[in-house]
């Protein structure tokens, strides 16, 4: 093992950890991680790579975060991209990853997928699978799950979007007429008003990202598409709420979008319809092929399949802790993560 060391990505050659990411989790997000890593992980300190001689053999990063529990806050870190060369596992390398992790404090969160999920569960990680991708195709014939389909399964979804596109061409007009109650755009917004609405409405008896104006400043107005995001507010004119951030992106099927995150008072149904809806309506005359959220929270689940996200697919959220504590609140709390939260809205 001593011909292995754990170093910080600040440590390494750019130009072979960039061939080395692109290598490893493809060219799109090779390159997002090349220029925005840093932003990314809020620091080159954050991302970790192994390395025998000068060449990188594995590699995982984290995200600092802060997890609001019950009312009470801990520092946490969302643990991402753990990947090592098919060559050098079984060496021991995972384990060297693990013990620097320790250093970043007691409590990580993840979004594994099934054979991480199983991993996890072995070695002592909680992990809950009843949290929800759900989607709207606003232009179901060009929603990117039919296009992107193939074989059976490509057919049955492309003849399910001939089917719904006159149902969501009457849907698309009559959101496109929807006129607000209070939900407003909010241009040039300020982080501390938008913590504030955090603070004041929540929500507060679940599990959730601590969202402070350090936070919204670095996870919204620094991010590096900073232009393709909206924001939005309910409520009183100078006590709003309710808050919504989305995100309008391009890719090969049209324009989609995400709602990145959603907080504030969610028990004020009228007030949540009207900010969803008026951030429907944006995106339809945007042109927008469909509209996803990350639903972990139950009430937003239904909520969101009563306004028509029709689609939806399985997300697990996994967390470990050295505080039982801490493991059976996350077990037994309602949690409210988003697409803003963890890896949940890297480059495809």
């Amino acid at each position: 093992m001593s011909e292995f060391r754990v170093v910080t990505a600040a440590e390494v050659e750019p130009s072979r950890l960039n061939d080395f990411l692109c290598g490893a989790y493809g060219p799109t997000k090779g390159e997002f991680l090349r220029r925005c890593g840093a932003w990314w992980h809020r620091g080159d300190e954050n991302r970790l790579a192994v390395v025998r001689g000068d060449d990188i053999v594995g590699y995982c990063a984290v995200i600092p975060t802060r997890c609001r529990i019950d009312g009470e806050t801990h520092p946490a870190v969302w643990w991402v991209d753990l990947i090592v060369l098919p060559e050098f596992r079984g060496r021991g390398l995972q384990h060297l990853l693990d013990e620097r992790l320790r250093a970043w404090g007691d409590l990580k969160l993840g979004f594994p997928n099934p054979l991480a999920a199983r991993l996890h569960l072995r070695h002592g990680w909680g992990v809950r699978e009843d949290f929800r991708t759900l989607l709207l195709p606003l232009r179901p014939r060009r929603a990117r799950i039919v296009h992107s389909a193939v074989g059976t399964k490509g057919v049955l979804l492309r003849l399910g979007a001939v089917a719904l596109s006159p149902v969501a061409h009457l849907f698309r007009r009559r959101l496109s007429r929807y006129q607000p109650l209070s939900a407003r755009v909010v241009e040039g917004p300020d982080p501390q008003a938008l913590a504030a609405i955090f603070e004041r409405h929540g929500p507060h008896a679940v599990a959730t990202t601590a969202r402070d104006a350090a936070f919204i400043r670095w996870r919204y107005l620094d991010a590096p598409y900073r232009a393709e995001i909206t924001f939005y507010v309910a409520g009183p004119v100078g006590d709003p709420t309710l808050a919504l951030i989305s995100r309008s992106m391009s890719s090969p099927s049209g324009t989609i979008v995400r709602v990145l995150d959603l907080f504030g008072d969610l028990d004020d149904r009228s007030g949540l319809r009207d900010i969803v809806l008026l951030a429907l309506r944006d995106a339809t005359r945007a042109g927008a092929t469909q509209v996803s959220v990350l639903a972990a929270f139950p009430q937003l689940r239904s909520f969101f399949r009563a306004l028509g996200f029709l689609f939806g697919a399985k997300a697990r959220f996994c967390w470990h802790s050295h505080s039982q504590d801490l493991l059976q609140l996350l077990w037994q709390k309602d949690c409210h993560f988003s697409y803003a939260d963890s890896d949940n809205d890297a480059a495809d």
